[in-house]
């Protein structure tokens, strides 16, 4: 027979033992509590029905007494009022005694169907009956003036009436408390009975139980203790165990599984053999270098890079690690698990300093104890070198920018001396010409009319034309070095950032374009513009070029709209600025953002470097700028802007 059925067999027997005392208790508990709801549903409102007829019978009483009393007293010229009152006080009584009566009497009746006996309540009607009725004589007596003599007759029997409606009353409350003492010895023995009936099925299936667990357990602990042997054997690595277990139930088939699980430990343990040392062939051959740190931090491991990089000739295992790494990330290692990539420092036998990108991961037994720290590292001298190289061109490179820039700033602000003495000798030579044009009329009437028409071309035509070349070319010269200066000026500038509210920046800049919009009679519709940390100078002269340009280029005779959006996404804050003026063309895209280019038609002022120094602009910050548009339909200008953590504090 298996193990289960047999476990299965005793559990059964279990299972029918508690099952019979459960019925037994179930049934003991019914009869109990059947006996418990009648008693609570039954004699004690019965004895609560009594006491209260009993209460409301004395209540008759007093008020008659009482009743009696104040009459008396009214005689004598006392409140009628108070007789009043008793009255009514007495007329309550009973009409409480009747309900009392009535509820008393259903549930003696209740009670007497239930426990199949006979009682009778007349005693108590008929001396209640007869309370009444004196009650009702002594009131009426007193309402007519009756005499003394008459009132205590009455009294007199108001009286026996009374203590005939007590004992009545008591005669019923005793025969209640015997039927309630009958109840409770009754409900006590078959308690007893239920408690004994009990106790001995608990003590037999106690009993049973043990004998069948005995029997059981015997026929299994056996076999299973001459298997833990063995299992221990086993674990200590004495896989040549032999389980010699034959049955044919659960603990035979164990035995037999056992028996191929030493064999597949056998194959297993020669394949872990052989897999550490393909592994260890692996990690020797590794090009970076990689060390096993034991939780005592010694070195517990090392392969052959490791020990080429730090000159060691035999493994440095059992050596401190701190030898080797100068800043111990052993805390960080332990609260994080892991690290990737970071840059350390390697001491080499030798002294020397090795930078190296040191990565480590924990190794956790199960119990969540530190097995080991696997570390891994490679060497960046040669990035290190490559990166001090570049940072060395990097701070050249800027210093020949500040140094252009400074050269750019010097030959502008010198050019600008020569064109202020070419525009004023210009304008001198102008008025000379204009004086000697003056002079020259008087004697023009001496010489042939042919001679006088060429003197008169050169001196009003050709000359004024040349001399006003002059001062138009001094004067896009003179434009074209104030950009240069202009932008010079800009790369020396420090940034400097603050909290900044788009939205009064815009309407800021808005109002002072008031006559512009007003003369182009533009619509300007502003969007929910969030708050910036940006430099405020920049952020102005950025929307101001922006706008103004929206406005300059408006289609004549369309009244001009304009629109300023913005999101913010991914680390950056985007403005839109959308128009719909007379648009640029896709030929004249890719050259708007250059210095001194200008695209469509030239009918209105400029220089053409706004657009160049926004992107110039925006370049400092980190931020582009870029443009979609259709001709004779409108432009959208759009820039970003990085949040704070991006910008740049300096040039």
């Amino acid at each position: 027979m298996r193990i289960r059925g047999k476990l299965i067999t005793g559990y059964f027997m279990v299972a029918l033992l508690t099952a019979v005392v459960g019925f037994f208790g179930i049934n003991a508990t019914k009869i109990v509590n059947d006996e418990f709801v009648r008693f609570s549903e039954d004699e004690m409102p019965l004895n609560q029905a009594l006491q209260e007829l009993k209460f409301a019978g004395l209540r008759i009483v007093t008020s008659t007494m009482e009743y009696g009393f104040l009459s008396r007293q009214g005689k004598e010229g006392r409140s009628g009022d108070e007789q009043k009152e008793e009255k009514r006080i007495l007329a309550a009584g009973i009409k409480s005694y009747d309900n009392s009566f009535i509820r008393y009497e259903y549930l003696l009746r209740s009670h007497c169907r239930a426990r199949g006996v006979k009682r009778s309540i007349d005693p108590i009607q008929s001396s209640g009956l007869e309370l009444l009725n004196t009650s009702a004589a002594i009131v009426s007596l007193i309402e007519k003036n009756g005499t003394g003599s008459e009132l205590r007759e009455l009294k007199k029997k108001h009286e026996h009436a009374e203590q005939t409606f007590l004992q009545a009353v008591m005669s019923d409350y005793e025969q209640n408390r015997r039927d309630f003492t009958v109840s409770k010895d009754l409900t006590n023995a078959t308690m007893w009975d239920a408690k004994h009936n009990i106790e001995m099925l608990t003590i037999s299936t106690f009993v049973l139980a043990l004998l069948c667990g005995i029997l059981i357990s015997a026929s299994i602990s056996r076999r299973l203790t001459r298997l833990e042997l063995a299992a221990k054997k086993i674990g200590e690595g004495e896989l040549e165990t032999v389980i010699d277990i034959k049955s044919n139930d659960e603990v035979g088939s164990l035995a037999t599984a056992f028996s191929r699980m030493v064999g597949d430990l056998k194959r297993s343990r020669d394949e872990i053999v052989a897999g550490k040392n393909y592994l260890n062939d692996i990690i020797h051959s590794m090009m970076d270098a990689l060390i096993v740190v034991a939780p005592d931090g010694t070195i517990q491991s090392i392969n052959g890079a490791a020990c080429s990089m730090l000159g060691y000739d035999e493994e440095p295992v059992g050596e401190a690690f701190a030898n080797i790494l100068q800043e111990s990330p052993f805390d960080e290692l332990v609260e994080q698990g892991f690290m990737r990539n970071a840059e350390k420092t390697y001491l080499a036998r030798d002294g020397r300093s090795i930078p190296v990108a040191f990565s480590g991961s924990v190794m956790w037994n199960s119990d969540n104890t530190m097995r080991g720290i696997v570390c891994v590292a490679q060497d960046i001298t040669e990035r290190k070198h490559a990166e001090n190289m570049l940072h060395r061109y990097t701070e050249e490179l800027r210093d020949n920018n500040e140094e252009l820039k400074g050269f750019a700033y010097i030959v502008s602000h010198d050019m600008r001396a020569p064109l202020v003495n070419i525009k004023g000798f210009s304008r001198e030579l102008l008025d000379v010409l204009q004086e000697l044009d003056a002079r020259l009329q008087g004697a023009l009437s001496l010489i042939e009319e042919g001679e006088r028409d060429r003197i008169n071309t050169i001196l009003r035509n050709e000359v004024p034309e040349a001399l006003d070349f002059i001062n138009s070319s001094v004067h896009r010269m003179d434009v074209m070095i104030k950009a240069v200066l202009k932008l010079s000026h800009l790369g020396r500038r420090e940034i400097r950032t603050e909290p900044v509210k788009a939205d009064e920046l815009v309407h800021g800049i808005l109002k002072t374009m008031k006559h512009q919009l007003e003369r182009g009679k533009v619509t300007v519709t502003v969007g929910d513009l969030p708050d910036l940390v940006m430099d405020r100078t920049a952020m102005e002269q950025i929307v101001g070029n922006l706008l103004d340009n929206a406005v300059k280029y408006l289609e004549p005779g369309r009244p001009g709209k304009l629109e300023i959006t913005a999101e913010q996404g991914d680390g950056k804050t985007t403005f839109h600025c959308r128009d719909n003026g007379r648009g640029i063309s896709h030929e004249d895209m890719a050259k708007i953002f250059e210095l001194f280019r200008r695209a469509g038609r030239q009918d209105t002022e400029g220089e053409g470097m706004g657009l160049a120094y926004v992107k110039t602009l925006l370049k400092r910050f980190g931020g582009r700028i870029w443009c979609e548009s259709q001709p004779g339909e409108g432009s959208v200008f759009s820039f970003t802007i990085p949040m704070q953590g991006n910008l740049n504090g300096t040039s």
